[in-house]
């Protein structure tokens, strides 16, 4: 069983009964809901926990967690009362705030160094794990666009994933997959199938810019690809700026055909504790055979997110799983 320590503003925090902590791979924050013993409420102590407090959270001697208190609420109810927090990661402020830069606009710059400029006004430290991310010829901000879109939006365009890590950094990586863990076997298996971001057809026009002042400025191909298991007329028309040939029209086709599939079918298993079968902290980003008789699945699939939760003496953990083919690199270059 892990040992769990937390930490507010640089002091050690016991009073907590209960904890709740969110690691999505897919998403670009941490997240965390605790509940508490105020001693405010009784004894007249001075140290509840507010908003904007800094929090650290660790599992043993991995820090799993650094960032905010958002939200924080104290009941009070004859002899009883509830006391409770949630917050996110640091990088949660780059998911809520707009990017605004004295210079909203790039030419032949660095993608990474985009990415720092864009966290730096936060104090968020951006990790460089793609090994040799490309340099974008042109990048410019939208009015009022979220850091969070921005930086979604460099990542598509040079193949990589942004995603936070335990210390309050932005990771961006270039492959969406760590390895090949073995977890036990788990307490419980639910199967959520949701078709409704499936399309029968991915259109997509690829379009190619011309010279500034040429007659032809721009230039499309369109390319549809069918999505087999679809029984439904649905098409979807997905633009994007791109070479404006076939092959890249159909390989952006492909990708989001194959990302949206991905996504479908979504199998959630309750562990009874933290650690897979060699005795590490089972954590979103690693493939998983998933072998499930009563369900008919013996399948690679991919960790997507963990939330983890302890009451008392017991440690759970809720591991997604999802296609072993939503993310891949090829994929995340033409998603845009």
């Amino acid at each position: 069983m892990a040992n769990v320590r937390i930490e507010v503003n640089g002091q050690s925090f016991e009073r907590w009964t209960a904890l709740s902590v969110r690691v999505s791979f897919s998403e670009m924050t941490r997240g965390f809901a605790l509940e508490y013993f105020d001693e405010l409420l009784v004894f007249g102590a001075s140290f509840p926990i507010n908003t904007d407090d800094e929090i650290k959270i660790y599992f043993d001697d991995t820090l799993i967690l650094t960032g905010y208190v958002d939200y924080r609420a104290r009941t009070l109810n004859g002899d009883s009362y509830t006391c409770s927090a949630q917050g996110r990661g640091k990088c949660g402020d780059l998911i809520d705030c707009a990017a605004f830069l004295e210079q909203p606009s790039w030419k032949n710059a660095d993608a990474i160094t985009i990415i720092e400029q864009i966290c730096e006004p936060f104090a968020i430290d951006v990790s460089d794990e793609t090994y040799d991310a490309p340099t974008l010829q042109e990048f410019t901000l939208d009015l009022g666009e979220t850091c969070n879109s921005a930086i979604n939006r460099i990542c598509r365009s040079i193949g990589s994933v942004a995603f936070e890590g335990g210390d309050g950094s932005l990771r961006v990586i270039k492959s969406p997959a760590f390895g090949l863990v073995a977890l036990p076997e788990a307490s419980g298996v639910t199967e959520d199938s949701d078709t409704s971001g499936v399309f029968s057809d991915y259109t997509v026009d690829a379009t190619i810019k011309g010279r500034k002042g040429h007659r032809k400025a721009k230039t499309h191909t369109r390319v549809t690809v069918t999505e087999p298991s679809a029984t439904r007329y649905r098409p979807t028309l997905i633009q994007a700026d791109g070479p404006g040939t076939e092959d890249f029209a159909a390989r952006r086709a492909s990708a989001e055909r194959s990302y949206s599939v991905g996504q479908s079918l979504i199998q959630s298993l309750v562990m009874p504790g933290w650690e897979d079968l060699t005795g590490e902290l089972i954590e979103a980003g690693y493939f998983v055979q998933f072998v499930y008789p009563p369900f008919e699945i013996n399948a690679l699939r991919f960790m997507n997110s963990v939330d983890y939760a302890v009451r008392g003496d017991g440690q759970t953990c809720v591991v997604e799983l999802i296609s072993d083919k939503a993310y891949t690199p090829s994929e995340l270059e033409l998603l845009g």
